[in-house]
């Protein structure tokens, strides 16, 4: 709802996500944008979502009892008229685990069709127990973000259930839970691999503030006061933004110099979005 997105806002989260896909167009595109203008107004970027995820089990959390894959007409007046951050499409995903009788296929045309008409970095949910090379491929087409979640709880969990066996005796959490949470991890670092995620983690740290600047986290996220003056990026984050995108170093630097209320990462996500237009990149204290 918008009020837990607000609070979520208010904790200090730097992205929120508004899922009204089971909301009627029109209705899914209000509440999207009524989103979007309060978290812009604090640099918080804004996940939207159409069409609609299946539900292999009731399980979890839910899913719709049909997909209905996401129009490519849609989606660009969607993306227009709420001006989101990225968008959660459906292409034949569903949350849970798929039984063994069902073989999920994703519509990798239909994706690329999205990723050429909206320009803007996509999202896909339900992505659990989807065979590997689907993944790899949509990710290759142009999905920037995919949640798991049960492939790395049953992980933990099988794992819990070897070391449990059948012995009562056995209950203190420092003894059992190490080799599940082991587990976990890498079931996670499989997926990021998978994804090309791997590698990239200063991607999500751009700033390098002096302390000599007295200025919090929080504020140069875009929570809360203005930011007016010149920061230096770190040298190797330019570097590596550079390569991601394929942008002179010199290019980047000079576009991301100037932050004000909005959140430098903000920026950079749009810079790159509006296709380098550095005049939409550097901010105004006006």
């Amino acid at each position: 709802t918008y009020e837990q997105i607000i609070t979520a806002i208010k904790a200090g989260f730097t992205s929120v996500m508004i899922d009204a896909s089971l909301l009627p167009f029109d209705e899914n595109v209000a509440l999207t944008k009524k989103v979007v203008d309060a978290a812009h107004a604090v640099g918080i970027q804004v996940e939207g979502e159409l069409g609609t995820i299946g539900a292999n089990d009731s399980y979890g959390e839910s899913g719709a009892a049909e997909i209905i894959y996401t129009n490519v007409d849609d989606a660009v007046r969607f993306v227009e008229q709420t001006g989101v951050d990225s968008l959660a499409i459906a292409i034949g995903t569903s949350h849970g685990l798929y039984p063994a009788e069902k073989n999920p296929e994703l519509r990798h045309d239909l994706l690329e069709q999205i990723k050429a008409a909206v320009g803007i970095p996509l999202v896909l949910h339900g992505g659990s127990s989807n065979p590997d090379a689907e993944l790899a491929r949509a990710v290759s087409l142009g999905i920037n973000k995919i949640n798991i979640s049960s492939d790395i709880k049953v992980s933990y969990h099988n794992r819990m259930r070897e070391i449990l066996g059948t012995d009562e005796r056995l209950r203190e959490p420092n003894a059992i839970q190490p080799e599940p949470i082991a587990a976990r991890k890498v079931t996670a670092a499989e997926k990021i691999r998978l994804f090309g995620a791997d590698g990239k983690a200063g991607l999500y740290w751009p700033l390098s503030v002096g302390e000599d600047q007295g200025v919090s986290s929080e504020l140069l996220l875009g929570l809360g006061g203005t930011v007016d003056y010149e920061i230096e990026w770190d040298a190797a984050v330019l570097e590596a933004l550079a390569h991601e995108y394929a942008i002179g170093v010199d290019e980047l630097d000079a576009a991301v110099t100037v932050v004000d209320e909005r959140s430098l990462v903000v920026s950079v996500l749009a810079f790159l979005r509006d296709g380098r237009g550095g005049e939409k990149f550097v901010s105004s204290t006006a």
